[in-house]
């Protein structure tokens, strides 16, 4: 219950968009690539349960610089697909995976270290409190997208339905030194 109505109030905060927005994190793509490309890309490693946001269970990696990235997934997104990402400079609490590899500190342009400002400079938009005791504040983007032959078919959806409504929110966390957190979340409905 208290997940749906966290989603209810950042759904009200809403910017329509048209413009391309941030939704790419090392290969992986939201509501495109699935928790099996994940591992694919970043070696095997149990699902964690994911105690905020908006879904169920995730991967998670800490590299050895000290980011850390979790891909989760969840009901709203068909249990496999990816329908959040996130990057944190500080501990997510999460048992995650230990990794050699470096990982980005940015989720596109948007970086670990940009101060808020830096932020919503870059997606030309403000950022909006949160009702979370994170501290997080959220952008929320809703736009229709044109569902490619491939898209229905991995979405195992009828031939009929061309078009996606998608919520797509980028979140963050913000210290005096700039974002300890960053996150994209996505969601379509038919």
């Amino acid at each position: 219950m208290k997940k749906y109505l966290v989603l209810i109030l950042v759904l009200s905060n809403f910017v329509f968009s048209e413009e391309p927005l941030p939704s790419i994190y090392e290969n992986i793509t939201l509501y495109s690539s699935t928790l099996d490309d994940v591992k694919k890309q970043f070696g095997e490693t149990s699902r964690v349960k994911v105690p905020f946001g908006h879904h169920d269970y995730g991967l998670c990696y800490t590299s050895s610089s000290g980011v850390t990235a979790l891909f989760s997934s969840g009901p709203m997104g068909r249990n496999d697909i990816v329908t959040g990402i996130q990057i944190r400079s500080n501990s997510t609490g999460l048992t995650c995976k230990n990794m050699t590899q470096e990982l980005s500190h940015c989720l596109d342009a948007l970086c670990l270290g940009n101060n808020q400002d830096e932020v919503e400079a870059k997606l030309n938009k403000k950022f909006k409190d949160t009702t979370t005791k994170s501290g997080s504040k959220v952008i929320g983007y809703e736009y229709t997208h044109k569902l490619t032959e491939e898209e229905r078919k991995k979405h195992q959806l009828p031939t009929d339905i061309n078009t996606a409504y998608v919520a797509h929110n980028i979140w963050g966390i913000f210290s005096p030194e700039g974002a300890t957190a960053l996150g994209l979340i996505k969601f379509w409905t038919f």
